[in-house]
């Protein structure tokens, strides 16, 4: 798929969608880098511009229905269609599931889940007419490794990689591709920015003291934005393209851990009451210690 010129790409004010924006734009791609404020990427605008490279950013909130349809009026306007639609757009949602409200799970699912949905339907029929095309989703190793307090930021990104592979099968025919890209912890602003509200049921502080322990082992190790740059290459341009991308040594690392033990196995271990009995028994399934520094 070596002549894929035209790049939509959503949620890229800062982080992966933006390094993601310059590095295909570097590759003389025609990129749309999408945003719901193009004013919040002015430090990708004004890199653009530097280089002389074909980035323009692009007002596109994801949960509205009306931005999507003017967003993708303005792409044809300017090229007639889209030959790559990368879904990185997404929000996260903490909190214990005896706790998150349904309308702060219903807010995260229309950004991870349908807004990734919307996208897709704005630009299959193009792709399927013109006979070849790329989808690629951004998801999460959240959906192959869950934490205690991440459910329903978890259960939008599995229900992303579900509608996926429906959407491989559908679409194969017409040379579309379809893939997964499933980072780790990604070195990005975005831990900068991150506030866990307070727990209101404080039983569960565990849960949260644990994946604070996983990110920021997982920091120390630095995995960048270069990495999910270069999976996403790949799946667009490989002649033998994988469907899934884990990114990162931990997302690696997970994944094989995921295909190797049984259900009941990592439920068993992901349970343990004390903090070293946790750390323990994930780093023997795993094989080495994503969460202590040692």
């Amino acid at each position: 798929m070596s002549s894929i010129k035209r790049v939509l790409i959503t949620g890229c004010s800062t982080g992966i969608g933006a390094h993601l924006a310059l590095a295909m734009a570097r590759k003389g791609y025609l990129v749309f880098a999408s945003m719901r404020d193009p004013a919040a990427g002015a430090k990708l605008v004004a890199t653009s511009a530097r280089e002389g490279l074909s980035c323009e950013a692009l007002a596109l909130d994801v949960t509205q229905q009306t931005s999507v349809d003017a967003a993708m009026a303005r792409v044809f306007e300017r090229c007639g269609g889209v030959d790559v639609l990368v879904n990185n757009a997404g929000v996260g949602c903490s909190g214990p599931v005896e706790t998150v409200t349904p309308e702060a799970a219903q807010a995260t699912f229309d950004v991870n889940y349908f807004g990734a949905m919307r996208m897709i339907q704005a630009v299959v029929p193009g792709m399927r007419e013109q006979g070849s095309g790329a989808i690629i989703n951004v998801t999460s190793i959240a959906s192959r490794f869950p934490t205690g307090g991440s459910a329903h930021y978890t259960a939008s990104k599995v229900a992303l990689e579900g509608a996926s592979e429906c959407l491989a099968m559908e679409v194969a025919r017409f040379n579309i591709r379809v893939a997964l890209i499933e980072p780790g912890i990604i070195l990005t602003p975005i831990f900068g920015k991150q506030k866990i509200p307070p727990l209101p049921v404080p039983a569960y502080e565990a849960d949260y003291r644990r994946w604070g322990a996983f990110v920021q082992q997982r920091i120390r190790k630095r995995t960048f934005p270069s990495a999910v740059v270069a999976a996403v290459m790949d799946a667009i341009d490989s002649p033998t393209p994988r469907f899934r991308y884990p990114v990162g040594e931990d997302a690696e690392l997970i994944s094989a851990m995921r295909a190797s033990v049984s259900d009941v196995e990592f439920l068993s271990a992901a349970s343990g009451r004390t903090d070293d009995e946790y750390y323990d028994a994930m780093t023997q399934l795993v094989g080495t210690d994503l969460w202590r520094s040692i």
